[in-house]
Parts: structure tokens; sequence; C-alpha cells
């Protein structure tokens, strides 16, 4: 509440022990709860965890065995793999070669054996022809100027012409048999070589015919013997893979065993581990009993009603003091008209706004009988904030329900 609140209520309490309970509590702190705290702890000698089961050693053991186990089977299966073999039975067509043909190298020695041996008569006697005409023509023509008595400068060159017109026919004379001869000669060459390739090539055929049968020969051999060699692969193979499997099974059944007894051993371990936990709980709970006692002791000393008293003091609020008074004196008390009133001191503001003041009464409220001085409100100044708690007097003052103020 704010300035002149409410009324406030007061509560006290007060607990007495009865004697008989307190010397009770007394004994028992004596006699049991101190004894305990002065008690030295005391170890637990028993077994706490339990013996590794031997159904473990000899699990471990067997794991020990085990290791290897099929090793024989399987190095006998890596053996008949190994023996498996590749047949190729000797054929090797590298093997298939055929004569080396070979050619005459051109020469101009292995030219001239095909070369015309008469050649040289022939050109020989052309040549000849040649000179002959050409001395035939310079007499002539030396006969004729001599008659036209021309000879001299003139004459002269006209038999060098002749001589020069003879050398040019000689080279070509000469030139077109040496080429023909040697055309000839080139063709007759020519075919010496394509003869004698195409022999050899006859005879590379012929070898290389009986080279093919004889591989063809080589190759159903080695067709058969790899026939053979494969169907002993596959044995070799299928007993390699028997072996194998079976060492892989022996191992696979010695690992069962020993799941077994491994399985065997962790019931046994947990067993064992059960009893060694359930003495060690009683020994515990034998331990914590006197403690379980004074517990029960203490719950029920505890749970024991005691002789309790509880007073309550009640103020009234200043509102329900004003309202008390006003009841004692009429209606007239409870005008809080200003115009009743002089002296009007300012106490302080209430939470809800208004003022609370102290004043005298004047003589109007005196010729009504009012003549005590008191603390309040002021009716015009309340009738803004409390509008309910202010009326009208019927003697025209404003007056004020001060029971309404109380439980602002």
């Amino acid at each position: 509440m704010g300035f002149l609140g409410g009324s406030q209520s007061e509560q006290r309490s007060e607990t007495k022990i009865p004697a008989w309970l307190e010397k009770a509590g007394e004994q028992v702190y004596q006699d049991y709860a101190l004894p305990l705290a002065n008690q030295p702890f005391t170890p637990y000698t028993g077994q706490m965890v339990a013996d590794l089961p031997s159904y473990y050693n000899t699990a471990f053991q067997n794991i020990q065995n085990n290791q290897g186990a099929g090793g024989g089977a399987l190095s006998n299966a890596i053996n008949n793999a190994n023996a498996m073999t590749q047949f190729t039975g000797g054929y090797n067509p590298a093997t298939v070669t055929a004569a080396n043909a070979t050619l005459t190298p051109y020469s101009q020695a292995a030219l001239n054996q095909y070369m015309n041996p008469y050649a040289q008569y022939v050109i020989a006697s052309g040549q000849q022809a040649i000179r002959d005409d050409a001395d035939i023509q310079a007499q002539n023509s030396y006969g004729q100027a001599a008659l036209m008595g021309a000879l001299g400068t003139r004459e002269q060159v006209r038999q060098d012409d002749i001589a020069a017109n003879r050398m040019a026919v000689l080279g070509d004379f000469t030139a077109n048999q040496m080429a023909m001869n040697y055309a000839n000669a080139q063709n007759q060459f020519n075919l010496a070589n394509q003869l004698g390739l195409n022999q050899q090539f006859g005879n590379i055929a012929n070898q290389m015919a009986v080279q093919n049968q004889n591989n063809a020969n080589a190759l159903n051999a080695a067709n058969f013997g790899l026939g053979v060699n494969q169907q002993n692969n596959a044995n070799l193979l299928a007993q390699a893979q028997l072996q194998g499997a079976l060492g892989q099974q022996q191992q696979a059944m010695g690992l069962q065993d020993v799941n077994a007894l491994l399985k065997a051993g962790q019931l046994q371990g947990m067993y064992d581990q059960n009893v060694l936990d359930a003495n060690y709980g009683e020994f515990m709970r034998q331990q914590q009993d006197p403690f379980t006692k004074l517990q029960a002791l203490n719950q029920t000393l505890g749970s024991i009603p005691f002789g309790q008293t509880t007073t309550q003091t009640y103020k009234p609020s200043f509102w329900e003091n004003m309202g008390t008074i006003t009841q004692g004196v009429g209606t007239i008390m409870a005008a809080s008209d200003v115009r009743l009133k002089k002296d009007i001191q300012y106490l302080g503001k209430h939470e809800k706004g208004f003022g609370v003041y102290k004043w005298n009464w004047n003589d109007d409220a005196k010729a009504m009988g009012v003549n005590d001085r008191t603390v309040g409100v002021i009716a015009q100044e309340l009738i803004d904030y409390v509008p309910e708690a202010v009326s009208v007097h019927p003697k025209g003052y404003l007056q004020v329900n001060y029971n309404l103020l109380a439980g602002l």
C-alpha cells in the first residue's frame, strides 16, 4: 500500500519441544550417532573380480593351434596350380621364311656382256662410207671451181663447210648406232633379270608351300597337345580348388569351436562375478545397517508433533480508523469539505494521486459540534480521483466515505 495504506497482519509462531523428546534426541546422538562417526573404516577383504574361466584358456590355446590350420591343403593347391603349364608344341610362326630373291646389279661391265660384238665393225664401215662421200663432194666442188676459175678463198670456205658437214654426219651416225646398241643391250639385260626373278620366285613359292604344309602339321600337333594340356590343367585346377576349400573349411571349424568355448567362458564368468557382487553387496548392507537404524530413529523423532502456538495481530489502516471515528460522531465527522477546515497542512500523496492533509475545524464546523484536530482528505480534491467516495451532506457540505478509501 502507499502512504497511509491499508491494514496489516502480524503473525508470530513459537515452538516448544517437550522435555522427554529433547532427552530422547540427546540419547540418540550420544548412543548411536557419535559412536558411528567414530568407527574406523572397514575395508572389504573379499574377492571383487572373478577369475578368468578355464574355457577362455582353452579357447585361447585353440586359437594358437588353429593358426595355419589347412595350410597343408592350401600348399598342395598352390603346387597344383603352379604345375599347370602352357603347351606350345614347338610351333613358332617366325620360322616361316622365304628364299631371298637376288637381282644382278646394274653396271657397265654387266651391260657390256649384252652389247653386240659386231657393232664396232658396222659403225666403222658406216663412218668410212661417210668419209668417202665427203671426199667425193670436195673433189667435185674443187673441179667445178677450177673450170670456173674460182679457186681461192671462196673455194677454201666451201671445202671447210664440206669437212664440217662430214664431221657432223659422222657424229650423228656414230651416236645413233651406239644408242641402238645400248638400247638393245639394256633390253637384253632386263630380260635376263626378269627371267632370273621368275625362276627365283618359283623356287620361293615351292619352298613356301612346303613350309606352309610343315607349319600346318606342326600347328595341328600343337593344338592336339594344347588340348591335352588344357585338360590336365583343368584337372589340376579343380583339385587345387577342392584342396583350398577343404583347408578353409578346416580352419572355419576350428574357429567355431573357439567361439563355443568363448561363449561358455562368458556365461561362467558372468555367474562367478554375480556371486562376488552378491557377497560385496551383503557386506555393504551390513556396514550400512547401523546408519539405516539411526535414520529410522531420527525420522521417528522428527515425526512427533511438538507443542506449537501461533499468534496473529491485526493492525487497522488509517482509513479504517477514520471510518471508526466518523461512525462515533455521525455524518458530520465524515465531512471533509474544505469549507469546514482551516490550518490545512499537506502531508503527502496517496498512490492514487490525491493528497492527504491535516487541519483544524473552523467555526462553522465547531458550530456543528466538531472541534477535534484530524487527518484525512479534502472532498473537493478526492472527487476527481474517487468520485464514488464523495457525497453531499443534507446541509450542503461534501462528505467522504472513508470506509471506501480503506480498500485502496
